[in-house]
């Protein structure tokens, strides 16, 4: 389980930081979102606009989650299907 000392680096993710990590996947998927006018209405199920009830159903059939942590925040997620990093970082 993740540690919750971890300043950088990868660590799980345990279920009270999917919230995190459904926004940092948002924000990561954004960009190509605006750059192609993709919305809800128009592309309902793109990436950048995941729901928390996806991730959740996800971790609780028990798919691998990571985060990369960057001082102590969630920068980035990896699953068996999505690798995602803010494009700040």
């Amino acid at each position: 389980m993740m540690d919750e000392k971890i300043i950088r680096g990868v660590s799980d993710i345990c279920e009270a930081q999917l919230e995190q990590c459904t926004e940092v996947i948002r924000e990561s998927f954004t960009t190509v979102a605006v750059e192609f006018g993709l919305t809800k209405e128009n592309c309902p199920t793109h990436t950048s606009f995941i729901k928390l009830e996806v991730l959740q159903d996800r971790y609780r059939r028990g798919c691998p989650m990571f985060g990369y942590f960057w001082d102590g925040k969630i920068v980035g997620y990896v699953s068996l299907t999505k690798i995602v990093i803010l494009p700040s970082n």
